[in-house]
């Protein structure tokens, strides 16, 4: 039971690459800029990455929301958060990770009668709060800037091509390796404070499996990121995933908080963000930045309320698997 209870975290992986392709190369793709297969290895190496070297920050927070016993408390966690993204990706929902696998630790804590790390929770939430307002303030300046440097400098339509074709690619790996840091800590923490194993070992398996994800990602949730919401140009979508892995890299960089610490500016705390909230966030920022024409507010809304209900669901779903295994 110990190492199968791994299972969990590799279905959780497996759901995580699946639904967030869309979020980090999900704009590219829907504007043709990149292939499919391309972004999809992108990702993975990038995820990889930037889990090995910068995950630590948040997977220490992840850690202290709950205070898991057992290797099934793992498997129940990781089940309930991936069954629960998993039904996102099936509705064409761009549902983050950070969300399920939260919602999933805090039924944990309902079902033993244990409330959790209240200024754990406080800083996590708070963050989902303020992520999409400063994607969309980050975007909608950013598109502001790109325009004036269109007009001030004349380039040729093949040479802005390429331009954004090669600035897509590195901001897709920029907010791959952000996402890799940020959010596979929400997957592998339950498990590193119940299992022997070494932590790299856990890793590695569930990069593994969110690589397997990635190449297998639902296009349903790309066309609701590309096109359903807003439609974006190739040039907005640059600056979207830009935009999108400056937010995530503020919540996930030590560096970032050293520096910001020695300036005695406000800090970001170190906690999983969900990349869908951040990217749907910057996509409403270029709209705003247009007047907001174009952007479906029925679409929005629906996300919206999906940022509310999948916590929910997945805290209920871990308080079920848990009654169904008897809590073991």
């Amino acid at each position: 039971m110990m190492f199968g209870s791994l299972f969990g975290g590799i279905f959780l992986g497996w759901s995580l690459g699946r639904n967030n392709l869309s979020n980090l190369f999900g704009t590219a793709i829907g504007t043709r800029m990149i292939r499919f297969r391309t972004a999809a290895i992108l990702a993975i190496v990038c995820i990889f990455a930037g889990a090995l070297i910068s995950g630590q920050a948040t997977t220490a927070n992840v850690v202290r929301l709950a205070d898991l016993q057992t290797p099934a408390d793992a498997l129940a966690v990781s089940v309930a958060a991936g069954i629960v993204l998993w039904l996102s990706s099936r509705f064409g929902l761009p549902a983050s990770i950070a969300q399920t696998s939260v919602g999933a630790l805090v039924g944990w804590n309902l079902f033993h009668g244990i409330e959790p790390d209240m200024v754990v929770l406080q800083k996590m939430v708070g963050a989902w709060l303020v992520g999409p307002f400063l994607a969309a303030a980050v975007a909608w300046a950013g598109i502001r800037l790109t325009r004036l440097s269109v007009r001030r400098y004349a380039i040729s339509i093949f040479k802005r091509d390429e331009t954004v074709r090669i600035g897509l690619v590195v901001a897709g790996m920029l907010a791959s390796y952000a996402l890799g840091a940020n959010n596979i800590g929400t997957i592998t923490g339950p498990y590193l404070s119940v299992l022997p194993a070494p932590a790299v070992g856990i890793i590695i398996l569930v990069c593994i499996a969110v690589g397997v994800g990635c190449w297998h990602a639902d296009r349903r949730v790309i066309e609701t990121v590309s096109r359903s919401l807003f439609p974006l140009s190739p040039t907005e979508s640059l600056v979207v995933m830009t935009a999108s892995a400056v937010t995530m890299f503020l919540f996930s960089a030590q560096m970032i908080r050293d520096v910001l610490i020695r300036l005695e500016a406000p800090l970001f705390p170190l906690v999983p963000l969900p990349m869908s909230s951040v990217m749907i966030g910057a996509i409403v920022g270029i709209a705003l930045a247009k007047g907001g024409y174009g952007l479906k507010g029925r679409v929005l809304a629906q996300i919206m309320v999906s940022w509310v209900v999948v916590p929910v669901l997945a805290a209920a779903m871990g308080w079920l698997c848990l009654a169904v295994w008897g809590g073991v």
